[in-house]
């Protein structure tokens, strides 16, 4: 029998190193992954057709350029009329995997896909508040087309992220664990081997060892960063030589 892990947390909390964490466990994301960037240095673990229908249906229910996410009536309304679509894109994450994963966009938009999930258990992420909340600032602030945000609405907005989980946990009281990415940084070793042991992943330790060594330390992370700016500057020198 198929079964999903749903991955949830509040935005910028580690629910991309986790996912990396899991997709080297063994649980499938899909193939059509979005690819790692300067805030995301590793990969985001993140289906590019999930995210897409997701923003579509965002768009639809709810003002996109808001931070804050839709409630779980505007979501109901519409939920029945979009269920063509929402069938075909979480058939084609799964396809024949036997232990799929999803990352969760906004936790209330996953009533959309609730239906065609099937079984599932629940991977909550949490961090510090005010790590999540600096590093949210950070991330909001230099895309376009969105509202700037301050330290304290971050804040605000990390605390609702957690008040939206807690919602959907009270009302599918799934299979769930929780998970500190402060733990998963400092206990590496064995929070993975938690994570594999809740999954019911038989693991050798090669797998084991593969997958810990997906967590990279602050100065990695600044260096891959530092390899994206300058791929960056790269394509605009060329693109600049090309035009001038």
């Amino acid at each position: 029998m198929q079964q999903c892990v749903l991955v949830v947390g509040p935005g910028r909390s580690g629910t991309s190193t986790v996912s990396g964490v899991l997709s080297r466990l063994g649980v499938d994301f899909g193939s059509d992954l979005i690819a790692a960037d300067y805030s995301n240095p590793k990969g985001y673990f993140e289906s590019a057709s999930f995210l897409r229908l997701n923003k579509k249906l965002y768009a639809i229910c709810h003002d996109a350029k808001k931070v804050d996410a839709p409630s779980l009536e505007e979501v109901l309304k519409l939920k029945d009329k979009h269920s063509i679509k929402c069938e075909e894109c979480i058939n084609s994450i799964k396809k024949n995997s036997l232990l799929w994963g999803l990352k969760a966009w906004r936790v209330p938009m996953n009533e959309f896909f609730m239906d065609f999930i099937g079984d599932f258990k629940v991977v909550r992420v949490s961090r510090n508040v005010d790590c999540t909340a600096k590093s949210l600032v950070k991330h909001v602030n230099k895309r376009k087309g969105v509202e700037k945000i301050n330290f304290e609405e971050a804040k605000n907005i990390t605390k609702g992220y957690s008040k939206e989980i807690e919602l959907f946990v009270s009302r599918y009281k799934p299979d769930l664990i929780d998970l500190s990415y402060e733990d998963l940084i400092n206990r590496t070793e064995f929070t993975v081997r938690e994570l594999a042991s809740f999954l019911d992943i038989p693991c050798t330790e090669q797998r084991l060892t593969l997958a810990a060594d997906f967590v990279i330390d602050k100065e990695e992370i600044e260096s891959r960063r530092s390899e994206f700016n300058a791929e960056r500057k790269n394509i605009f020198r060329q693109l600049k030589a090309k035009l001038f």
